[in-house]
């Protein structure tokens, strides 16, 4: 149940330290029953009366969880682009236009999310997520093949007909590249060593 204290900062003060450190109740931190010595000063927080934690129900936390979890991996991208980074492939590449201005911002901004989201993570009791680098190759995977089997020469009619030329020249190159998504599938698959 949320309690709404009147008084003054001192009173406010109590009920936030005891809150951090676990005192059971707002009574005790209104009285006082708290030795202020053994508060964890990096623990307050400036208008927090009581963790918020027990005001969320387990299917609220799980949403929140995975935006989050979201978030925190767009940090690494945003984190490697205001470093520089540039990424050149065959058939992708990227331009790093961001001003130093701006990389310099994105940093600060990104530090400052990830401080939030710690934040949020603590104060919530929400669970990390950890995602399994063999899954997310397999999903990416599967996902890709089946767009390269949809660019095979026979089903890329329904966009119109297909030279028969190009026919020749394009079947095999898509089959050896549907030939080895699928090896990178099966070597993933579960078992696979």
């Amino acid at each position: 149940m949320l309690r709404t204290y009147l008084g003054g900062d001192n009173v406010k003060r109590r009920f936030i330290q005891a809150v951090s450190v676990g005192k059971n109740t707002a009574d005790q931190a209104i009285t006082g029953d708290n030795n202020v010595n053994d508060m964890c000063p990096d623990m307050l927080r400036t208008e927090e009366y009581l963790r918020t934690a027990e005001l969320m129900n387990e299917s609220q936390r799980r949403s929140l969880s995975v935006i989050l979890a979201l978030l925190d991996e767009a940090l690494f991208d945003f984190e490697a682009w205001a470093d520089g980074r540039e990424r050149r492939g065959i058939m992708y590449s990227e331009t790093n236009d961001l001003s130093p201005a701006q990389r310099e911002k994105v940093r600060r901004h990104v530090i400052a999310l990830r401080e939030e989201v710690d934040v949020l993570r603590s104060d919530l009791n929400l669970q990390m997520r950890t995602q399994s680098v063999r899954a997310s190759i397999f999903a990416r995977a599967s996902s890709l093949w089946e767009g390269l089997v949809d660019s095979e020469p026979r089903r890329l009619r329904r966009y119109g007909e297909v030279n028969p030329e190009m026919e020749e020249y394009l079947a095999p190159r898509v089959k050896a590249l549907v030939s080895r998504l699928e090896e990178i599938i099966s070597c993933l698959r579960m078992g696979a060593k």
